[in-house]
């Protein structure tokens, strides 16, 4: 890591870090599919406390995907994610789990349609100065494809955290709120169309 990388270091330094995975995987049947992972090992906390600097810390994760097709014009992906990091003497950095469900239908050639959820979550421990984060986000996508260089999209997304802007003696701060709150929505349309010669 270099100086211009982290406040505070003086000159480059070296980190070494080192995982090992299992992992198994199944898709002996046509409809489902199936993988789970686990690593462990350590990486490096590149948010740590303040006052201290990036160090080598102990982490784990678990990831699971499962692929389901019950029929042949609808695909459905859920994933989640469990990633935890602590420091060698046992305090903790975060803990970060992400669900995710991926739904993609095929109309015909030309129609599809995507949907997809997401929860975030981290719970951030004394060895960090990340602050414990709540997040909910779906998205929306219908797609009609004319030709392979041109396509409508309409799509729609919202996001929930549990951030919360507020004012205070006439400033404004974003402080953390003790449930859910819609923080963003879009709906847009797009077109792309390859004009030739």
């Amino acid at each position: 890591m270099r100086p211009q990388d982290f406040p505070g270091l003086a000159s480059n330094r070296d980190y070494n870090y080192e995982d090992w995975t299992v992992s198994v995987e199944n898709n002996t049947l046509n409809s489902l599919e199936f993988e789970a992972s686990y690593r462990s090992g350590t990486s490096l906390n590149v948010v740590p406390a303040r006052g201290t600097l990036p160090s080598v810390v102990n982490s784990s994760r678990v990831s699971i995907d499962a692929l389901w097709r019950p029929i042949n014009r609808l695909r459905v992906l859920n994933t989640y994610l469990n990633t935890e990091l602590e420091t060698k003497g046992g305090a903790k950095v975060f803990t970060n789990r992400i669900a995710r469900s991926n739904w993609n239908y095929q109309f015909t050639k030309e129609w599809s349609l995507r949907f997809i959820a997401q929860y975030d979550e981290t719970d951030a421990g004394p060895a960090t100065r990340l602050v414990d984060d709540e997040n909910l986000n779906f998205d929306l996508l219908l797609r009609y494809v004319i030709n392979p260089w041109s396509a409508l999209f309409i799509g729609y997304n919202t996001n929930q955290s549990n951030f919360d802007i507020v004012d205070m003696e006439g400033e404004r701060e974003l402080v953390i709120a003790n449930d859910l709150r819609k923080d963003g929505e879009q709906f847009f349309v797009k077109f792309s169309y390859l004009f030739q010669r």
